[in-house]
This record gives structure tokens, sequence and C-alpha cells, in this order.
């Protein structure tokens, strides 16, 4: 039976047929990313509500003289033409974009004698498009401060603290956020046809000592709020620790009394709001909000991260991998868009940004594209880009019911350590990033694993676990650690991993020294400059290391050392420093030290390397093959056998492996081969790209092409499946369908 190959724009692309009863067999798309089909094979019961559905979204954040002649039917154009399902439009706070008969009320000035919202909800409803109101408490001008002074922010005077951005903040216990605020969510839907709310800018930055903030510290402490100057420096210290629990406590209990609101209308009904805390460490420590901890309180998770955010092109895929560690049931949304985030009227480079929303869609997100710019395209300044999530956009919906219930198919998993991020963030973002550049350079299958969601089941198929930097971490998670290793599963960590506990505070020694086989000598050495590391003996570690006797030191070195009843083996010991100037001194007579910086150990029925150094901050910071290769060789050691996935594929290809539990899985190519410089403005197609992937006791059955710039063949070797990729210009996407071999 032949499946018709879907139409884009009026035109169908050539497809051959595809016979579900044949293993081996091609498809091709003439037309780029237009061979896309959905398959029942991977649906969730149909009742599934909205919100656990891929997302496409679009939002048109209004100035405020986009109201007058706000064109309705443009809107509606235009989200149908971007193929998005779900819009985002201004609702009120700051600036309210609908009438409402409230002392604190601030309406738009330019709002003519009509009611867009209401003219919007019906129209999106209508085409069963949901809309959500965007609503923003974090500041009032002066002139409704001073209607109640008393629900606002204060410092330790009790003074108002000083205007930021015009506007008197707030904070998570005053009567601004929690009576006016909620008051005003619940007017909107209970006015509207609204599906949900969008809180923006949540966060609170830096100590409250509003009566309200002052009355529940002394509660709960028997003090008052300690008096520091406003600064984050000190708001960070540990006299404010108490406080920042507090705080953010306080920020919980306010999203609660927000979501309960909104529930109130109905389960359909969402709360999803702009937090930040997946590298940065001060918005979210000031602010009191991380989406570490508020995750349980949204119906979706959002993570910002727009092309001038990072320098990375897989920042966009780590953005949902860490979501989806953080709650793989969720929908994991990518927050960017075709404007730029920091200069707002002008659009993003569109082929660096194709990239960007392939990287996301192939590790299981949804998108959603944010214009800052005007009411619809026809109306922004620079009109160069709006449907640049288009066919992205359209790849999603034709895959809805295919994509549920799919998460990431992880062969490794990095850790990522909270209290770390807190307490030592110095390097802990390049760390994790950097061991993820050497993953997915390899073509190895990764995930995240999150502190809060440590538990056996999340090590379920893991065959060996990345620990960067991991400093902080609790009893508990030490002994989950060595039950993993012990049992069998890999470990790779490096630097001051487990030399705290999760409070921060010094273990005397590494927490894991069993499972390295070494301890610290209690010694750190700057090594970023002439430093370099001995090989003491050869090893699979050091398998594309190359006919050297030394190898690259850099970052920072912890010394190390091995005791005598060990059974660890040091691969290479720490030298230095080499000095470069004068030349003719560039040399030292004794090389041999007994500070091993690779540590090689067998525990239990596991695997360890223990790198000494900040290996993988170093892979991202300076990417020697010293350093990506070693690790890189490492990793693969410590998984204890042949890799799931195997290709010829370079490493500026991006494979992404997903799958549903039942023995389905979607594979996913990015392309990022292009000249080397940002932002791209070149892409250069791959030819004959062949993968194989190891299906362990399952055999293919079946697949389907959902996206592909050429002929695509999968055919059944043994246990595995051999996907050959004739051309690859931008994205593919393959379905892989398997059944239980018999036993």
């Amino acid at each position: 039976m032949r499946r018709q190959a879907p139409k884009i724009n009026g035109e169908t692309p050539f497809m051959p047929p595809f016979a579900c009863s044949t293993i081996a067999h091609s498809a091709f798309a003439m037309l780029g990313l237009n061979c896309l089909l959905a398959s029942s094979a991977f649906a969730e019961p149909p009742e599934a509500p909205w919100h656990r559905r891929p997302l496409r979204i679009v939002q048109t954040l209004l100035r405020e003289p986009d109201v007058v002649g706000y064109d309705v039917d443009g809107v509606m154009r235009f989200v149908r033409e971007s193929r998005a399902n779900c819009l985002v439009i201004n609702g009120g706070g700051i600036i309210d974009f609908f009438r409402y008969d409230s002392e604190m009320a601030n309406p738009n000035p330019f709002l003519e004698d009509r009611d867009i919202l209401a003219e919007l909800s019906e129209a999106c409803h209508k085409e069963g498009i949901k809309l959500l109101a965007r609503v923003d408490f974090r500041g009032a001008e002066e002139a409704r401060f001073r209607k109640h002074p008393d629900w606002f922010a204060a410092g330790p005077d009790g003074e108002p603290k000083p205007l930021q951005n015009g506007l008197r903040p707030t904070c998570f216990n005053g009567g601004y956020r929690n009576e006016y605020g909620i008051g005003l969510i619940r007017h909107l839907l209970e006015t509207y046809r609204m599906d949900g709310v969008w809180y923006n800018s949540v966060h609170s930055r830096g100590a409250c000592y509003c009566a309200v903030c002052q009355e529940k510290y002394r509660a709960a402490t028997g003090e008052s709020i300690p008096v520091l100057p406003d600064a984050d420096d000190a708001f960070l210290g540990p006299e404010m620790a108490r406080y920042r629990a507090l705080k953010a406590q306080w920020g919980l209990e306010h999203l609660d009394r927000v979501r309960q609101a909104i529930k109130a209308f109905g389960d359909d009904r969402v709360l999803v709001g702009e937090v930040f805390g997946m590298f940065g460490v001060s918005v979210p420590l000031t602010g009191g909000i991380d989406v570490y901890t508020v995750s349980p309180y949204f119906d979706f998770l959002i993570g910002k991260a727009f092309l001038d955010d990072g320098q990375y092109p897989f920042l966009a895929g780590s953005t949902i991998r860490f979501l989806k560690a953080l709650d793989p049931e969720k929908q994991a949304v990518l927050l960017t868009g075709a404007h730029r985030n920091s200069d707002r009227q002008i659009f993003e480079p569109p082929l660096e940004l194709e990239g960007w929303l392939w990287e996301a869609i192939a590790n299981g997100g949804s998108i959603w594209n944010a214009l800052i710019a005007g009411s619809h395209p026809e109306t922004f300044l620079d009109r160069r880009n709006p449907l640049a999530t288009r066919i992205p956009f359209d790849f999603l919906a034709r895959r809805e019911q295919a994509s549920m219930g799919m998460k990431p198919s992880a062969d490794v998993k990095v850790y990522y350590s909270g209290a770390t991020r807190e307490r030592f963030s110095g390097g802990f973002a390049a760390a994790i990033q950097g061991a993820e550049r050497v993953l997915l350079q390899r073509h190895i299958p990764l995930g995240f694993l999150t502190d809060n969601n440590f538990t056996d089941e999340s090590l379920t198929g893991v065959r060996a676990l990345v620990l960067p930097s991991a400093a902080a971490l609790s009893d508990a998670e030490i002994e989950r650690i060595r039950a993993f290793v012990r049992e069998g599963g890999g470990l790779v960590a490096d630097f001051q991993t487990s030399l705290f506990d999760e409070q921060g505070q010094s273990r005397g020694g590494f927490g894991l020294a069993d499972v390295f086989g070494c301890d610290t000598a209690g010694e750190i050495k700057t090594t970023d400059r002439n430093f370099y590391q001995r090989i003491r003996r050869r090893h699979p570690v050091l398998a594309s290391a190359g006919d050297t006797d030394i190898l690259l030191n850099g970052a920072r070195t912890l010394l190390c050392e091995i005791g005598a009843d060990s059974g660890a083996q040091a691969i290479c010991s720490y030298i230095g420093p080499i000095k470069s100037q004068p030349p003719e001194r560039s040399w030292i007579g004794d090389a041999d030290t007994d500070h091993p910086t690779i540590v090689v150990n067998a525990y239990g029925k596991g695997r360890v390397v223990y790198f000494a150094n900040e290996i993988m901050r170093l892979c991202l910071e300076d990417g020697h093959p010293d350093f990506s290769d070693v690790l890189g060789d490492a990793i693969q050691f410590a998984i204890g056998g042949p890799p799931r996935i195997e290709t010829d594929a370079p490493p500026s290809v991006h494979l992404a492996l997903l799958e549903n539990g039942a023995g389905a899985y979607a594979l996913s190519l990015v392309n990022h081969t292009s000249a080397p410089w940002r932002p791209v403005r070149y892409r250069a197609p791959l030819e004959d790209i062949t993968i194989r992937l190891d299906l362990g006791d399952r055999s293919l059955s079946d697949f389907e092409i959902w996206a592909a710039d050429g002929p695509i063949q999968v055919e059944r070797i043994d246990r595995c499946a051999r996907i050959r990729v004739q051309r690859l210009q931008t994205f593919s996407s393959i379905a892989i369908y398997t059944k239980q071999n018999a036993p």
C-alpha cells in the first residue's frame, strides 16, 4: 500500500512506496525537509492533555502602540502560516492590554474602544489554537506604587526599594503579586477563553524587608532578616543562607497560590513561567526561583536559549536534554526566537537558526518562537525571517502522535549536581558542556541525570556515568554511585568530584576515594600555562594519544596520591612547570612525580577513570586533542564494550536517539558542517553517511522516514539496523520499529 506524501505549500514531493513488509528499502524527498510522516505505532492514548503533546508556540510580544488598528485576521493568518498550535499574547501586569475595573489597573493608553483579547480568544477558539496570556508582576510604576506602598518590596530601612527599569520591585509575599496579581489572573480566565498563563519574570531579586517578609522570617527563625549591602556578592554569602532558603520556599508558596487559582478553572488550564537556572547561578539564587525546584508547578517546562545567548550550537539540544531530565513526562520547550533577544527588532541569521531549532527537535523538544517586534510580521520593521519555524513546526505537527512518550535514549548520562552549581559554580557550566561536546563528537547517545531525580530507575539502561567536577555530593548520592559501579556501570569523573558534602563542607578527602582508587593530597595547582602530564603506561584511555611521552595539562590540577594497598593504575602523572622562555632553558630535570593525573581503577564489576585536572572544562574552553580525545577514549573504556551507535559521520554531525520504551526509536541527524565562524552562512552537504544501531535483544521490523534530504536506506543485519543516508543537508530523521527476538 502506498502512503501518500504530504503536501506542503500545495506541492507533493516525490516519494517511492513504503512497503511495510519490506525491511531493506529507501525513501527519497525532492523538496528537502518535506518527507514527513507520522506513525500510530508511537502513539499514546488520545486523551493525553494538550500540554503533554508537542507544542508549536508563537508569541507576539506587543508594544503599547501595537494595539492601534490591531489586526486579528493578520495575526491568525500568521499563526496558520507558521503551523503553530498555541499563541501567547500580552495580558497584563505592568501594562494591561484589556480594561479591568481595579484601582491598580494600568490599561494601555493606546487601547481603542474594542477588546482585542476577546476578539483574539474567540478567533483562536474557533481554529483550535490554544491561547496563553502573558502576565508580569515584577513591579509597577510610581503612581500605582503610591496606592499600596505596603504591597511592594522594601529595603532594610523599611523604605521602598529603588526603581528597577522604572518600576518599584515586588516580592513573593507582598499584596501586589498575591492580591492584585492573582486577582488579575482570575479575571483573565473568567472573562476570556484563555487556556492558561505565561508568568513572565517570576523571580524577585535580592532581599526584601517589607513587613510581611520580616514577620515570616521572624516566625521561622526568631530573628530579624540580616542587614547587608544590597549587592549580589553579599546576598550570596553565608550570612544570608537561611534567608535565601526561606525566600525560595516563599517563591514556591506563591507559585502554588497562582497554580491553584488557575486550576480552579479546570485541569486543562495551564501555568508556565520564565525561570532561569540550567547554567546560570546568580539569577536563581538572588531571585529565589530556580527551574530546578519549580518544575512541579508548571504544566510544561521552558528553557530560554536564543542564538545570541550561547556560542555553542548544541546549547539548544542541551537545554532540552536538561528539561527532560528534570521531568521526562512533561513537554520540554525551547524558548527562542526568529528575532534576536538582545537587539529585539532584528532577525536572527536564518541558516544558523535552522540548525538551532533542529537540535532541539532532534532531542525531543518543542519550540516557542518569541517575536518581540509587533503584532504580526506585516507590521514588523524587519520582515526578513518571521516564518523561520514553519518547517520545524510542520515536522512537529505531522509527527505529533508518533512522538508521544519519546524520551532520550542514553548510553551515558552526564550528572548535573545542583549542589555543586550553587556552591562551586566556577567552571561548572563549562565542565558539563565540555563533556557533552565530547559525547556528541563521538556520537554516543547521551542524556542528563539531575541529583533531584537520582534514583535506581534513572540509571536503567545507562552504561556509564560522567561526573563533571561534581564537587558537592551527599552520602546518599555517593552510595548510589558506588552501587551503580559495583554492579558493572562505568564511571568517569574529574577534579574535585565528591570532595565536599551537599552543604559544601569539606570531607577531608574524596567521598568516592575507594571507587577512584586514589585520594587527594590536599593541594590545587594552577596549571594553565606550561604544564604537562607524563605518560606512565599505555592504556586504552590513551588509544588516540599517538607517539608521545607527554600530554598537555591546563586549568587547575588537584594533587592526588594512590595508596599502597590500592589496585589502581596511574596512567599519567603531574609535571610542571616547564617554562617557555628563554627557550634555551625550556627543560626540566626530573619529570616524574608521585601525583597521578589520570587514574584507572576497577571497582566491583565496573570500570572507573578519574582525572585530577579539569579535563571536562578544558574540552570546551581549549578543545586540544590531549583533552577531548583522551576524555572520549576514557568514556569509551568505561562503557566496557562496543558502542551502541557506530557511524562514519564527522563530529560536526550530531546524532540524537529517542525511544518510547516499547521498542520504537527515533534517530535524528543534525548537520553543523560549515565555515569556521559565526553566524553560519553556509552549510556543507554531506554524502553517504552510514550508521549502525545495535538493537540489543530486539531486531528491526520496520521503519519510516520522517525527514530526509535524499535517499535513506535501512536494513537489518543480525541484531542491528544499518542506516545509509545518501545526502544530509541539514536534518534527517528516521523512525525505527523493533520486535523482541525469540528466546
